[in-house]
C-alpha cells in the first residue's frame, strides 16, 4: 500500500518528471531526504522507464495511427517479433488474450502508413487488420496526477 507522501510525490512527478526534489519538498513541505529516499523506492518498485514524451508531428512524423491486426497463433510469434523490431512502432499491445494487437505507429506520411501495413499483410497471414488515424490528441499520460487519482 502507497503511503499519502508515496502518493504527493508520484502526482508532482507524473505532471512534471523533471521536477527536482528540493522543489517539491519545499510545496509539500517534506525534507528533501525523506521525499529523495522514498523516490528510490518508488522507481525501483513501480517505474518502468523514464522518456520524453515527444510531439512527434513537430520533428516531420504527422501521422499517428492506432492499428489492430488479427493473425492466425502460428504467426503471432514471428508478427511480434517483426513489429518489436519496426521503428515505426511507437508501443505494441496484445488484447484480449488472443492473437490480436494493438500498435501506435508514428509514420511520416500516409503513403509510409500504406506501405507498413501492406507489408504486414503480405508478409504474415492476417486475419483483420484495422487503423485509425489520430486527428488531434486529446489528453496524453494524466493519470495519477492529481491525489484524488487514487481514490
Amino acid at each position: 500500500m502507497l503511503k499519502n507522501s508515496d502518493k504527493v510525490i508520484i502526482t508532482h512527478l507524473r505532471r512534471d518528471g523533471r521536477k527536482n526534489v528540493t522543489d517539491i519538498s519545499k510545496e509539500v513541505k517534506i525534507p528533501a531526504t525523506t521525499i529523495y529516499d522514498r523516490l528510490r523506492l518508488l522507481q525501483r518498485k513501480y517505474v518502468k522507464k523514464n522518456a520524453m514524451l515527444m510531439e512527434f508531428d513537430k520533428m516531420g512524423y504527422p501521422v499517428t495511427c492506432f492499428i489492430t491486426i488479427n493473425v492466425k497463433s502460428d504467426k503471432k510469434d514471428n508478427l511480434n517479433s517483426y513489429l518489436m523490431g519496426h521503428g515505426n512502432v511507437n508501443s505494441l499491445f496484445k488484447l484480449n488474450y488472443g492473437s490480436k494487437i494493438l500498435i501506435e505507429g508514428v509514420f511520416k506520411s500516409i503513403n509510409q502508413l500504406d506501405k507498413f501495413i501492406e507489408e504486414v499483410q503480405s508478409r504474415f497471414e492476417v486475419e483483420n487488420i484495422h487503423a485509425d488515424y489520430v486527428t488531434e490528441e486529446l489528453k496524453r499520460e494524466s493519470f495519477l496526477t492529481d491525489l484524488s487519482h487514487f481514490e
